[in-house]
């Protein structure tokens, strides 16, 4: 039997692998364009990460303080990957003193 705190550190790695592979993918669309994207449209540079997955750890991410979003849905834009108005999320760009 798996001791709890053994299924807790896994799951902690497993949100933070994931946290990991989400924050890539910001960078990488932020370094490209300006413009926010959508999960769907985040999830399509993962190597692993489906768009479900992206949903989950975005706004994780905002807590952080490390992506913001556009507010709501209606405040988003018509996703390139599903057709369907969707929020956006972009990069936090933190000015260094």
């Amino acid at each position: 039997m798996i001791a709890l705190t053994s299924k807790i550190a896994r799951q902690i790695t497993y949100d933070t692998s994931q946290r990991s592979e989400v924050m890539r993918c910001v960078r990488y669309w932020a370094a490209k364009s300006l413009e926010p994207k959508t999960a769907a449209e985040l999830s399509g540079q993962s190597y692993y990460l489906d768009s479900y997955a992206f949903n989950r750890r975005l706004p994780e991410l905002e807590l952080m303080g490390l992506v913001k979003s556009s507010g709501t849905r209606k405040e988003g834009r018509i996703c390139e990957v599903k057709g369907t108005k969707c929020m956006t999320w972009s990069l936090v760009v933190k000015a260094v003193a």
